[in-house]
């Protein structure tokens, strides 16, 4: 209303300045343009079919479609009447103000002083930027930026097009509103809650923000709930705004059966970056490892934090932390329920072609029964990489170096330092075949002290290894058309020649445990994930690929293949499928015949196929109104040390979009080896969602497959108002 105030004092002032000593005139349909020094530096524009002036009553009429400028504000109304005795401004019919970040305000009448501060509005409406809508009988303004309002009713959900009187979703009804445009409050007395025109709560007081604040200092929604130990809960978040940008949020966790917890989160963004930080912190009862209650009391909390930093257009850095007192705080409280924190500091460069990074890594351990002593932390883990410009059809070189410092409290430590320098040398002939020939010469330096290898005796000192490497890559793909598919088959081989007996035992494996051979790391130079163990010796690759592409998009996929050493150590775990010459064989089928349907199936298997070592197969199709997918996975033989050792474990999902409002979804994992109860892991959740509300209805349950711990149920029940907040209740 202060936009509608400006506006049309301006008018009257305007219409003032063209009254004379004449009788009453009448105008045929006119624009023109004025000033007022009063109320707006601004130029008035005034568009009427009539302006009249009548000097008996002191009056000036601005009559049919009256449209008023004044900047981005605009005013429109049937009539218009300036009463110079009353010093009051009149406009009847079809009443509305638009101005830019602002409510547009209708009325069927509104009745001003001549300053705006005050006045009257009947039918009084108010159209938020966000489609929110405001209704009153009356409205009554007062010093020029509170609006009282009387039987009023709030929604910011659509009404319904086939029945616009039919009541929303949701609305609030008061007798009594007052909008303060200055503090962007809107008050209710005597309010209830509708939903579908039917009262389902009242209160005798409510306030929120109006729809044009974005966010600002203030209590939210409080959350209730049960959470396994901690009892009922109740959590009350207050949110600070402590600048345009940065916030922070304090939130008290009150328990049934625990002390109060206090958590906090920070955020923050500067030029080139952002800051995240949350945490919280208790004094509760000592527990031990495996979460028991002992004698006395402690501080317990955790802090996890994220920085992201440009430094330039070259370099950048960041933060992740993470911090716990203890193994079992985390899942006590709902924070966290993985087995691992990591936390890594990091800077990298990037120049052109090259890469450079550097990075500070520590591993926290959650699992019971390990100890946090023999977890190893790496200060520094520093990497360089660079791609050279291809010379003519020669090929180009590549550089990569790095070097590693891991340490632990207990156990060995190494340093390492790597290097690996070659040329790429690609080659396509016309008869339509591609050989690509790698050269590489690799060096690693270790400074080692404490390594304890089964059988040896401890080792400390300096020890290195220089080899090169040679790989040659030939493929030939063979198509043809055969109507609207093209059939491609590609046989693949690769000599892969590197010197023997280069891994010892002098060297800590601390990079190279889990080797996953498979349709991927077949062809790979070194099939050991890191550097610590070489895959050396001479080898040949070789496999096949046989696709159909439909020309529509659809395809269908098979690839098999093998490798056979023709010498090389033998320091192969039996369950990697490399111990003998000749490998397991290994293999992929992609089938997916468009959008609605894929199928891949990967597996690794003896070379006579009498036993599958690995298998995954995952399938998901449907449509929007009905998608599904399940994965099976055999980690039977994996490798002992694995973190994924020992797992046949099948995943069923689905979901469903049944209306664009309406949506359902559900998963569930089972672990087919162990006893435990079984799914080990299920989600079932069932959402309504539309432009003002959020009804979201879920069920979890969850047992850890480490620890075997107690089995978490959970249901949880989220509706979201929007402007009213969140109401979260769990069990």
């Amino acid at each position: 209303m202060r936009g509608l105030g400006g506006t049309i004092a301006a008018l009257g002032a305007a219409l003032l300045l063209g009254a004379g000593p004449a009788a009453a005139q009448t105008a045929p349909p006119m624009r023109t343009t004025v000033g007022d020094a009063a109320a707006d530096r601004r130029p008035v524009v005034i568009n009427a079919n009539q302006l009249v002036y009548d000097r008996e009553r002191a009056t000036v009429t601005a009559r049919g479609n009256v449209v008023i400028f004044q900047g981005d504000r605009v005013v429109l109304a049937d009539e218009v009447v300036f009463d110079q005795r009353a010093n009051r401004v009149t406009a009847t019919g079809n009443v509305t103000l638009t101005e830019p970040g602002a409510p547009a305000v209708f009325a069927s009448r509104a009745e001003l002083s001549r300053d705006m501060k005050d006045g009257v509005m009947d039918q009084f409406r108010m159209l938020f930027p966000d489609d929110s809508k405001l209704a009153a009988n009356g409205a009554i303004r007062v010093d020029g930026r509170r609006n009282e309002m009387s039987r009023v009713v709030f929604s910011p959900c659509r009404l319904c097009p086939e029945d616009p009187k039919r009541a929303p979703l949701w609305q609030l009804r008061a007798r009594r509103v007052v909008h303060d445009q200055e503090k962007q409050d809107i008050t209710y007395t005597n309010a209830a809650l509708e939903v579908y025109g039917v009262p389902v709560l009242w209160t005798p007081y409510l306030s929120h923000p109006d729809p044009t604040v974005r966010r600002r200092t203030g209590f939210l929604t409080p959350t209730y709930g049960s959470e396994g130990r901690l009892g009922t809960t109740v959590r009350i978040p207050y949110f600070i705004v402590i600048d345009k940008d940065k916030d922070a949020t304090i939130t008290p966790l009150i328990t049934t059966r625990q002390r109060v917890a206090l958590f906090g989160e920070y955020r923050m963004r500067f030029p080139g970056g952002a800051l995240i930080t949350d945490g919280s912190i208790t004094y509760v009862r000592r527990t031990d490892e495996l979460d028991n209650q002992q004698s006395g009391n402690e501080w317990r909390g955790h802090l996890f934090g994220r920085l992201r930093y440009d430094i330039n257009s070259n370099w950048r850095a960041g933060l992740d932390a993470a911090y716990v007192s203890d193994k079992t705080y985390l899942k006590r409280y709902n924070v966290y329920t993985g087995d691992t924190l990591i936390s890594t500091a990091f800077t990298e460069g990037f120049y052109d072609r090259d890469y450079i990074r550097g990075r500070l890594i520590h591993f926290r351990t959650l699992r019971q029964g390990e100890s946090q002593d023999r977890i190893p932390y790496v200060l520094p883990l520093a990497e360089y990489s660079a791609v050279g410009a291809p010379v003519g059809q020669w090929g180009r070189w590549h550089f990569d170096a790095s070097f590693a410092a891991l340490g632990r409290e207990e156990g060995p430590e190494s340093r390492r330092f790597s290097v690996r320098a070659g040329w790429r040398l690609p080659y396509t002939d016309p008869a339509g075949w591609q050989l690509t020939v790698d050269a590489n010469l690799n060096a690693d330096l270790y400074w080692i002290t404490g390594n304890e290898a089964g059988g040896f005796p401890t080792f400390s000192g300096t020890i290195g290894r220089i080899y090169p490497q040679v790989k040659a890559d030939w493929r030939y793909p063979f198509a043809r058309d055969l109507g609207n598919v093209r059939h491609v088959i590609e046989p693949r081989v690769a000599l892969v020649a590197t010197p023997p007996n280069l891994n010892t035992w002098r060297i800590p494996n601390e990079d190279s445990l889990d080797l996953e051979l498979d349709d991927v790391s077949l062809f790979a130079d070194n099939r050991y994930p890191g550097r610590d163990r070489i895959d050396d010796g001479v080898r040949i690759v070789y496999g096949i690929n046989n696709a159909l592409l439909a020309n529509r998009g659809g395809k269908a996929e098979f690839f098999i293949g093998q490798s056979y050493r023709f010498f090389g150590e033998d320091n192969f775990v039996d369950s990697t499928g490399l111990r003998t010459d000749l490998s397991d064989v290994v293999g992929r089928v992609r089938i997916s015949p468009g959008n609605y349907f894929s199928l891949t199936y990967r597996f690794r298997a003896k070379t006579d196929f009498s036993r599958f070592r690995r298998q995954e197969i995952t399938a998901s199709g449907g449509i929007p109104a009905l998608r599904a997918a399940v994965t099976y996975t055999d980690l039977t033989d994996q490798i002992g040390n694995s973190e994924f050792a020992r797992r046949r474990q099948i995943h069923i999902s689905a979901s469903s979009q049944i209306t664009p409002n309406w949506s359902i979804l559900g998963s569930a994992s089972f672990d087919l080896i162990s006893n435990r109860p079984q799914p080990y892991q299920m989600t079932v959740q069932g959402q309504y969602q539309d432009e003002c509300c959020t009804i979201r209805v879920g069920y979890s349950r969850s047992i850890d497959l480490f620890t075997d711990t107690q089995r978490t149920d959970r249901i949880l029940v989220t509706i979201v108002l929007k402007y009213l907040g969140e109401v979260r209740a769990s069990r």
